[in-house]
């Protein structure tokens, strides 16, 4: 139960921070589908005050349950409030924007040479931080433990996903598993693997499906399913209004979805509705996302509103150069987007996105790289 709440924390990070625009193949990809709305059923669910506030205090209690300052614990090596507490602590990245957790995450790992459910979490955590040669070598190390493949299928699936690489099987992967086990979390991992094969009508369904197979009364998982159908509608099939209507769809669940907020924005932004955007963006100006305040930046720019311009695009500069300098794969992309716009270093967006690639061979990868190169060519002329 507690893996179809949180799960979609796991496919987000594996997948990116959240993606960014895939403008680069969308164009061609619109032209050839007949863009028409999935159908996503409705679902009943706890209010989403109600749910961060347990999710909240969920935390502090298993927080103190392993932590190895308090001497009245007697769990703090205890796998399973570990993996608990991880899975907690990443959808409380995704939703409120709680950087900071990227720190706790660390803590949770430790150096093991047998300990099945430590190298479970430790893979988690390499996959948050898109280390994935780390994360790679361990699912390797589970393997040999297990002496079958069929035991790490589920991890190589999201690890092939994250890296943009042996697509085909890690969609077969997830097609085996779902005649095994239908749940929400199998078919959201399918839906983002064939959203990165191109397999856009696919995809959609199976965002659809994941919400027909579940079962709980959390808001997260059906406002993780509007977001990703938002992102393939305006990001790859450039659809924006019915991107608008998936990414409200997900706020509906959950209001103060920070990655939501800043997509609906930038839709708004696009069709010069920029006091919309600023009204979208301002309740969720203290969040840790860097993306939240470049976004203010840019916001403020079109308003002519230099003075407030200037202090978010700052802010911004400092969030990102911060989590760069300590989980720099994990926000190597998003830098490089950054720094090639408004924060105005494309030499170092160029660095970022090199990096990046690297790391992770997908579509989106390329034209990061291209794009950042042709920043650096556009300010030496």
């Amino acid at each position: 139960m507690l893996k179809d709440i949180l799960f979609p924390g796991l496919l987000i990070l594996i997948g990116g921070l959240v993606c960014c625009s895939t403008k680069n193949s969308s164009e061609n990809i619109a032209q050839n589908l007949s863009v028409q709305d999935v159908e996503i059923r409705s679902v009943k669910t706890t209010n989403a005050d109600i749910a961060i506030a347990n999710l909240n205090s969920q935390i502090v209690s298993l927080e103190k349950l392993v932590s190895p300052m308090d001497p009245t614990s007697q769990n703090k090596n205890n796998s399973a409030f570990k993996s608990q507490l991880l899975d907690l602590i990443q959808t409380q990245i995704i939703y409120i924007g709680s950087f900071d957790n990227f720190y706790k995450a660390r803590k949770l790992t430790l150096e093991t040479d047998n300990d099945v459910s430590q190298i479970l979490i430790n893979i988690t955590y390499h996959m948050m931080v898109h280390e994935y040669d780390e994360a790679n070598q361990l699912i390797d190390e589970l393997k040999l433990m297990a002496g079958t493949e069929d035991t790490v299928a589920d991890l190589k699936a999201s690890l092939y996903l994250a890296r943009g690489e042996n697509l085909d099987q890690a969609e077969q992967i997830m097609q085996n598993l779902i005649n095994i086990e239908p749940n929400y979390g199998n078919h959201l991992r399918l839906a983002g693997i064939q959203r990165e094969l191109g397999l856009y009508n696919e995809s959609l369904k199976s965002f659809s499906k994941s919400i027909q197979v579940y079962n709980n009364t959390s808001p997260f998982p059906p406002a993780y399913t509007h977001f990703q159908v938002g992102l393939i509608y305006g990001e790859y099939l450039d659809a924006p209004e019915l991107a608008k209507k998936h990414y409200q769809l997900a706020l509906k669940y959950v209001p103060y979805y920070a990655k939501a907020r800043v997509h609906l924005a930038e839709i708004f932004m696009s069709q010069n509705n920029y006091r919309g955007a600023l009204n979208l963006i301002d309740p969720i100006k203290d969040s840790q996302d860097p993306e939240v305040p470049a976004i203010l930046a840019k916001i403020h720019s079109l308003l002519n509103n230099e003075i407030e311009a200037q202090s978010f695009k700052d802010l911004a500069a400092l969030r990102y150069q911060t989590l760069l300098q300590d989980f720099e794969l994990a926000f190597a992309d998003h830098g490089a987007e950054f720094f090639m716009g408004i924060g105005d270093n494309p030499v170092y967006a160029l660095e970022l996105a090199q990096k990046n690639l690297a790391n992770r061979k997908s579509d989106r990868a390329y034209d990061l790289v291209d794009r950042a190169q042709i920043a650096v060519q556009n300010l030496e002329q």
